[in-house]
Parts: structure tokens; C-alpha cells; sequence
């Protein structure tokens, strides 16, 4: 008969053969802590093997706003925090243990999250493994994501394709014909520097087209 611990960080708190007895004792826990104050329990098998964490936590990550200035240097001018956990426990978990700070990764989960077009840094390991429980991403593993998953019931991000007509009223000298006149205009549009974004909380512009003009 497979048996399981509960522990709360390096501590056991319970031994049972019913993950669902040691869920519902961590569930109960949790109920009767101080609003403010985020803990996790892990459920592991008996030879320590991870299979369940029950948190009051969410993935908090850290968006660091940047921009360039006049020699390149990317500099702060903003700090944000993002809730990424739907964005995590939807990633595959070969991504979530190699997840780190300031990489390709993270900017990937961050800019799910935030509305931002210039250079920054992410940080959302930290989060991920205090959310998880655990204190290395690789000890997660394939039940414990599972088991968040079944837990938190992640929903999926979808994208929309919203089509706009955009009116551009150009100043420009006059042009000795209708010729030149549409060949200044055609590099208008040619060379373009354009940018939207959006003010609405759950929605981010991922990417822009001019498909007609």
C-alpha cells in the first residue's frame, strides 16, 4: 500500500494512504491562517518524491520596464507585478523546470501578462517554486503539475484578430503631380513607426499588420 507525507516546508505534518485525507487536512489548514499571510503545502511519497502541493499562493511575477538610453543602456522606469499562474501551469512541464529569470522563457510568460513593447526583465522563478512548494524547479514534477492543474483548472489564453481602419491625416509639402503626390505617400506607409496598446486588464496586443492601404 502506497503511503504519503504532508509537509509544511521541512516539517512532516501528516502520514496517510489517501492523498485526498492529506489534501482536505492541508485545505483546512490553509482555511484557518490569517488572510494575509500565503503558505504550501507538499503531499510527497514516502521515498520523497513530489505529488501535491496545496498553496493560498498564486505565480506572482516581477515585470521590470525598460527603455533605452542615448548609448544603449537599458534603463528602469517601472516596476510591475503580474499574476502568471494560469500562464505556468498551462506550459509543459520539460518549460517549467527550465524556466529562469531573465531569459527568452520568462519574457515569453511575462509579456502574456503585461502590456509592454520596449526591453525589460522578468523574474518568476522564485514564484513558481514557493507556489509549487518545492526548492529547485526541477524537483517538480509530472503529478505535481497535474495535480495543480486538476487543483487551479487553468484557463487557456486564446487570441482574437480584431481588423481596424485607421485614418492618417499626413502634412506634407505640395507635389508637382498625382504621381509624385502617391509615391511620397506609398513611402509613408512603407516606412511607418506605429504602436498600439491596450489600456484593458486581460488583454494584450501581441502583434500588429497593415493588410490593406
Amino acid at each position: 500500500m502506497q503511503y504519503y507525507k504532508l509537509f509544511d516546508g521541512d516539517t512532516a505534518v501528516k502520514t496517510s494512504n489517501s492523498m485526498r485525507i492529506l489534501t482536505d487536512t492541508a485545505e483546512n489548514l490553509l482555511s484557518e491562517l490569517p488572510e494575509d499571510e500565503k503558505k504550501t503545502y507538499l503531499i510527497r511519497k514516502l521515498e520523497g518524491r513530489p505529488v501535491g502541493s496545496i498553496s493560498n499562493r498564486r505565480i506572482i511575477g516581477l515585470y521590470k520596464k525598460q527603455e533605452w538610453d542615448g548609448n544603449d543602456y537599458a534603463i528602469l522606469v517601472g516596476e510591475v507585478e503580474f499574476d502568471a499562474t494560469d500562464v505556468v501551469l498551462n506550459l509543459p512541464l520539460d518549460d517549467i523546470r527550465e524556466m529562469a529569470d531573465n531569459s527568452e522563457d520568462s519574457d515569453n510568460v511575462g509579456n502574456q501578462c503585461v502590456e509592454w513593447h520596449g526591453p525589460h526583465v522578468v523574474h518568476i522563478e522564485d514564484a513558481i517554486m514557493e507556489y509549487f512548494g518545492v526548492e529547485d524547479l526541477s524537483e517538480i514534477t509530472e503529478e505535481l503539475l497535474v495535480f495543480a492543474r486538476e487543483r487551479e483548472k487553468p484557463k487557456q489564453k486564446i487570441v482574437e484578430t480584431m481588423t481596424l481602419t485607421v485614418k492618417l491625416n499626413v502634412l506634407m509639402s505640395e507635389q508637382e503631380d498625382e504621381e509624385a503626390r502617391q509615391q511620397l505617400l506609398s513611402e509613408v506607409v512603407e516606412n511607418l513607426d506605429y504602436d498600439f496598446t491596450s489600456n484593458t486588464p486581460g488583454a494584450i496586443i501581441q502583434s500588429t499588420e497593415i493588410t490593406d492601404c
